[in-house]
């Protein structure tokens, strides 16, 4: 519904969630540890949320891999979770990834169509005011 802001969701194929540029970890969840905040050296931070309604499983089948503060790489595994759980506990593994609305710096954020397998084929692009 975009109301945390603009964004995408995904379908993942695996339990990992990897880092999709350099930056640093801005905040993981400490209890729940089903989503991560990360920020791009731009300042622009991505809100990666593993499934629907997943906090109601206060951690369970969650494997963070890094901390808030962490300095991150591209390609990095940032998290690892159990699909099968989740589904098991009759929830959607649907992943939204959202830029959070209120972010100064950008200018809009491009959506692009299709599906991807790949981390090297982007899903969206941040645009940043000149």
């Amino acid at each position: 519904t975009k109301a945390m802001g603009e964004g995408i969701a995904i379908h993942p194929a695996e339990g990992k969630v990897i880092a999709p540029f350099a930056g640093k970890v801005a905040h993981v969840m400490e209890k729940s540890k089903h989503a991560l905040i990360i920020e791009h050296e731009s300042g622009v931070q991505i809100l990666i949320h593993v499934g629907i309604n997943t906090v109601s499983l206060k951690g369970q089948g969650f494997n963070p891999r890094v901390q808030t503060g962490d300095s991150i790489k591209a390609g990095q595994l940032l998290m690892e979770f159990d699909l099968d759980a989740i589904q098991r506990d009759g929830l959607p593994i649907i992943t939204p990834v959202i830029v959070p609305d209120g972010q100064d710096m950008i200018s809009h954020v491009e959506i692009l169509e299709g599906s991807s397998t790949s981390p090297d084929v982007p899903v969206l692009r941040v645009h940043l005011k000149a």
